[in-house]
């Protein structure tokens, strides 16, 4: 109601985009799949409104890919917040719909905004556009295009920003990486990991650590049927 009310208020638009990727995150990817995409439809919507940009919107989104190429380097670190949401909501309405063509050339698109994105601030919320990057090499098989040693990288420079503090990360790592490289060992440590973290361990995170602690508990009764 406030953002329809505010159409204009970036910083609102940002707020939106990120409570429509943690809360469909946390909540519906289990239970609901076609909510969880529409949200995360919804959140990437409400994040280029953040970016509030047409152009560079038009060329990233239906651009020839050098008009894409031009865009993502004329963004700058006043972008990055913005971009920050467009990847985690994009990212993950990817990951849902691999059978969809569209996803596919979304991903395309996608990948240099992260890209230039980790570029210009990869701390950015103690280490989410590293984040993001690993889940998107890891998260498709090979033979699709994923890259385990990439993600491999991507995720223990996100450990490092966050000295493991930010659990998300090791959610991600044990959602994408340990699955695709079958590593049921490193799948559950990782975690253990967020489930036995104290709370409080990173004061300002404690809302995204909150929502790990929820996917960690899920993410384990699948252990089994993962790698039976």
């Amino acid at each position: 109601g406030m953002l329809e009310s505010d159409p204009g208020n970036r910083e609102l638009a940002r707020l939106g985009a990120m409570l429509d990727f943690s809360y469909s995150f946390a909540y519906l990817e289990r239970e609901n799949v076609d909510r969880a995409s529409s949200l995360y439809a919804r959140g990437l919507e409400v994040a280029w409104r953040a970016l509030d940009d047409p152009e560079s919107e038009r060329a990233i989104r239906e651009g020839t890919f050098a008009e894409l190429g031009t865009a993502v380097a004329g963004l700058d670190e006043d972008d990055a917040d913005s971009m920050l949401w467009i990847c985690a909501n994009w990212g993950m309405w990817i990951q849902l719909n691999l059978q969809d063509p569209m996803a596919a050339a979304d991903l395309a698109r996608l990948m240099p905004l992260a890209e230039r994105l980790a570029e210009l601030d990869d701390t950015l919320f103690w280490g989410m556009p590293r984040i993001l990057l690993g889940a998107l090499h890891a998260g498709r098989p090979v033979v699709l295009g994923g890259n385990l040693e990439r993600a491999r990288q991507e995720f223990d420079r996100a450990f490092a920003i966050s000295d493991r503090n930010l659990l998300l990360t090791q959610v991600f790592f044990a959602k994408t990486w340990c699955v695709q490289a079958f590593d049921a060992e490193a799948y559950e440590s990782s975690l253990r990991e967020v489930l036995d973290a104290p709370t409080g361990l990173l004061p300002e995170a404690e809302f995204l650590n909150r929502i790990a602690r929820i996917q960690a508990e899920s993410l384990l009764e699948d252990a089994e049927e993962i790698f039976e």
